[in-house]
């Protein structure tokens, strides 16, 4: 299985979860390990980078965020809910199917990147 991730992280299978997704880079972390432990941490999976999707930055109410987006490749785990409080469901998408979906502001704003609607 082979999914995308990013540090402020987010953890999307390039058949996407749908929803909220892992975040937050801690204190004398760089943003490759952040992606690596969010996916550990919130989906179960250690997972090796293999390339960088990119950058993006938004608002959201106030808020300003600055993005990191990784493929990785799943060397152990299967992808499940571990925080049921922050996640409800996981499903996955091809990437076309995800124009109709309603995702989180990052997630809009990585899915014009790859589709090249940036």
């Amino acid at each position: 299985m082979t999914m995308a991730a990013s540090s402020s992280c987010t953890a999307a299978p390039v058949h996407m979860p749908n929803g909220n997704y892992p975040g937050g880079i801690e204190k004398d972390e760089t943003a490759e390990q952040a992606a690596t432990r969010e996916l550990q941490e919130e989906l179960g999976v250690d997972v090796h980078i293999t390339n960088s999707l990119g950058k993006g930055e938004f608002e959201e109410g106030e808020n300003e965020y600055s993005y990191t987006w990784y493929q990785v490749k799943v060397l152990a785990g299967t992808p499940s809910i571990k925080e049921p409080h922050t996640f409800d469901d996981l499903d996955y998408f091809d990437i076309e199917d995800l124009i109709s979906v309603a995702l989180s502001a990052n997630m809009q704003v990585l899915l014009k990147s790859l589709l090249g609607d940036q």
